[in-house]
């Protein structure tokens, strides 16, 4: 009976634990989206900004493309984590494995795209003389 009561809380606490886990790998899942929904806005602009404003629109690129950096990397860390925690409890280990990796490629192909769309919004920044 006292080992059953253990066994629940342990697994309580563990679902909670992957729960939390998830909504992490959803935040920044869902910061990676909404930052490169501006990618194809900011090329535009790189074109057009008041070039005074260089220093501020190249420092605002960089930002972004730290706040990608490390969205992706906390969905690499959460998502190991969250298969770990899997491993030790042996339940729902595949559905766990499919939705890690899904969360991993999804993140990946975003920050793939950033790279790009980083580097040629950059380049037509710095280009600009006037």
């Amino acid at each position: 009976m006292n080992n059953d009561y253990l066994n629940i809380f342990y697994y309580s606490k563990q679902i909670t634990e992957d729960r939390c886990l998830q909504r992490c790998l959803e935040a920044s899942l869902e910061v990676i989206r909404q930052i490169n929904e501006l990618w194809e806005p900011l090329q535009k602009l790189a074109s057009l900004f008041n070039i005074n404003t260089k220093a501020d629109f190249l420092v605002g690129i960089k930002c972004l493309e730290t706040a990608i950096y490390g969205a992706y990397k906390r969905i690499e860390i959460f998502s190991l984590s969250l298969l770990k925690n899997t491993d030790n409890n042996n339940d729902n280990e595949s559905q766990t494995k499919i939705s890690q990796n899904s969360y991993q490629e999804e993140a990946n192909i975003y920050f793939q795209k950033a790279q790009k769309s980083i580097q040629i919004i950059l380049n037509i920044a710095e280009s600009r003389n006037e």
